[in-house]
C-alpha cells in the first residue's frame, strides 16, 4: 500500500475518531437567538435573552427570583462544563449557577454566590447536603464551572475561562442520580424536602434587578475544543475610545478620550448608562452622580433635533429610567434635581441650546466634585501622622469618585506632603470593593503604598 494511501486511510479515521469525540452540545450563543433546544423558565418580570454581538447569554431578573434556561440529558452525558459571570446578583439562595436536576428531592446545585462564596449544594432524596466557601467569587469575573459524572460520585471542578478547571468538591453519588437529569443553568432555589419543581420559587418582589451572563455550555468531554475555548472573546470589554464622528464626541468628549464600555460599545445614550449603574460597572455616590449628569446630557444630545414636546418627553423619560437605578442614592437624586432646575431655568430655549447646557453642567459636575475631593483630601490630611496606619472599607477613591478620592483622597494629599502611610483594607463582601478596588488603587496606581488586605 503507497504512503499516500495510508496517509490518506489515517487521516480519514483521524477525522471520524475527532468527529465521534465531539460533545453532544456546545452553544456559544453566537446565533442571534436562543437555540431551540433551551427551555427558558424565568419569573414573569425577568429576561433571557442573547447578546447576538457579545456571544453571551443574559439573564435578568430581580433578586430573589428564578431565571434560568434548561434542557433535557441524556443519563450518559458524563459531564456539563459551563462559563458564567455574575454581575451584581447578592441573592444569596437564588445565586446564579449549575443544576443537575432529576426531581424535587434529587439534584446538585454549583453556586457562583457572592454572599457564599462558591457553594455546592444537593439533595440526594434524603437530607442532603452543602459545601460552602470553596472559592472566593468576585462580581464581574468570569468563571468554567463543571459537573463530572463517575461511578460513586460527581466532581466539581472550577477555574478561570481559557484554562483547565480544576476539583474543588465531591459529591457522593446515589442509584437516584444513574437516570437522564434535566441540565439547569441560571437562578433559582430549591427547598429541601418541598417547593416547586425545577427550582422555580420565588422569595421577595425587591425593585433590584440583577444581571447574569453565560457562554460556553458543553456537554460531554470538552477537550476538543480546548484551542476555541483557549481563544477569549470580547466579552468582558468594559472600555473604549471615542471615535471621531461618535455620539459620544457630540456629547463633547475628544476623541481618544477613553470612555465606558457596556456590552463592547460605547456609552452614548442614558439607558446605557443607567445599565452600567445597575450593573456596577459605575459605583460610588459621586461616581454615580457624574454619571447621571452626563447621562442627561447625552439624553439631551440624542433630541436636540427634535420638536420642544418630543424633547420634553425624551428628557422625562430619560430622567426617569436613570433615576430607577438607584432610588435611595444621594447623589443620583442631587445631580438629576441641578440638571432639571437648569432645564426649568431656560424655558424657551431651544432643544439645541437646552442641549449645549447640559453637556456644560455635565462636566462642571465632575470639576466640581475632583475640586471637592482635593479640598476634603488636604483637610484630612493634617489628621493623619507620618508613619501611621489605616483601615479602609469599602472603595472611596478616584474610581468611585470624579477621579481624586475621597476617603483615598485623604490618604493621597498625605502622600502628596511626604508623609508615609500604611494602608490596611478589608475585603467588603459581597462585591470586594476592598480587595478588587482599593488594593489595586493603593498598590499600582499613584499612591504605591505598603498595602495589607483583611480577608
Amino acid at each position: 500500500m503507497s504512503a499516500y494511501r495510508l496517509m490518506l486511510i489515517g487521516a480519514t479515521i483521524a477525522a471520524a475518531v475527532s468527529a465521534c469525540a465531539q460533545p453532544a452540545l456546545h452553544d456559544s450563543f453566537e446565533a442571534p437567538a436562543l437555540d431551540a433546544r433551551w427551555t427558558v423558565d424565568s419569573s414573569a418580570e425577568a429576561s433571557a435573552t442573547v447578546d447576538a454581538e457579545r456571544q453571551v447569554l443574559v439573564l435578568q431578573t430581580l433578586d430573589n427570583r428564578y431565571n434560568h434556561v434548561e434542557t433535557p440529558l441524556p443519563a450518559d452525558f458524563g459531564r456539563v462544563q459551563a462559563d458564567l459571570l455574575n454581575i451584581n446578583d447578592t441573592a444569596a439562595s437564588w445565586s446564579p449557577g449549575v443544576i443537575l436536576y432529576w426531581d424535587e428531592t434529587n439534584w446538585v446545585q454549583v453556586m457562583l454566590s457572592l454572599t457564599y462564596s462558591l457553594r455546592v449544594n444537593w439533595a440526594d432524596g434524603g437530607e442532603g447536603g452543602a459545601t460552602g466557601n470553596l472559592r472566593p467569587i468576585i462580581a464581574g469575573t468570569w468563571y468554567r464551572v463543571a459537573l463530572e459524572m463517575r461511578p460513586d460520585e460527581i466532581g466539581v471542578l472550577f477555574g478561570e475561562p481559557g484554562g483547565e478547571p480544576a476539583q474543588v468538591a465531591t459529591v457522593p453519588r446515589v442509584p437516584a442520580w444513574e437516570s437522564a437529569p434535566t441540565l439547569i443553568i441560571g437562578k433559582g432555589y430549591m427547598p429541601i424536602g418541598g417547593g416547586n419543581p425545577d427550582f422555580d420559587n420565588n422569595y421577595s418582589r425587591s425593585t433590584r434587578m440583577t444581571r447574569v451572563e453565560v457562554d460556553d455550555v458543553i456537554v460531554g468531554d470538552p477537550a476538543p475544543l480546548a484551542r476555541q475555548l483557549g481563544v477569549e472573546s470580547g466579552r468582558g470589554a468594559l472600555v473604549a475610545q471615542v471615535a471621531p464622528g461618535s455620539p459620544a464626541e457630540k456629547a463633547g468628549l475628544r476623541p481618544g478620550d477613553v470612555i465606558l464600555d457596556v456590552n463592547r460599545k460605547p456609552v452614548s445614550g442614558p439607558g446605557e448608562v443607567a445599565e452600567a449603574i445597575e450593573v456596577m460597572v459605575i459605583r460610588g455616590a459621586p461616581a454615580i452622580g457624574i454619571a447621571a449628569a452626563m447621562g442627561m446630557a447625552l439624553a439631551a444630545k440624542q433630541a436636540e433635533d427634535k420638536s420642544a414636546a418630543a424633547f420634553q418627553s425624551h428628557m422625562r423619560e430619560a430622567h426617569d429610567r436613570l433615576y430607577a437605578t438607584r432610588p435611595t442614592a444621594v447623589n443620583l437624586r442631587w445631580a438629576l434635581e441641578r440638571v432639571q432646575r437648569l432645564m426649568n431655568s431656560m424655558n424657551g430655549a431651544s432643544p439645541r441650546e437646552i442641549a449645549a447646557a447640559l453637556v456644560e453642567e455635565g462636566k462642571k459636575v465632575l470639576a466640581e466634585d475632583i475640586e471637592i475631593n482635593r479640598k476634603m483630601g488636604f483637610n484630612g490630611a493634617e489628621y493623619l501622622e507620618d508613619g501611621d496606619v489605616v483601615l479602609t472599607h469599602c472603595n472611596a477613591g478616584a474610581l468611585a469618585t470624579g477621579g481624586y478620592g475621597t476617603a483615598l483622597g485623604v490618604i493621597r494629599a498625605a502622600i502628596e506632603q511626604g508623609k508615609r502611610i500604611e494602608v490596611v483594607a478589608d475585603e467588603t463582601r459581597p462585591f470586594l470593593q476592598g480587595a478588587r478596588l482599593t488594593v489595586w488603587a493603593v498598590s499600582y496606581t499613584h499612591l504605591t503604598l505598603p498595602t495589607k488586605r483583611i480577608v
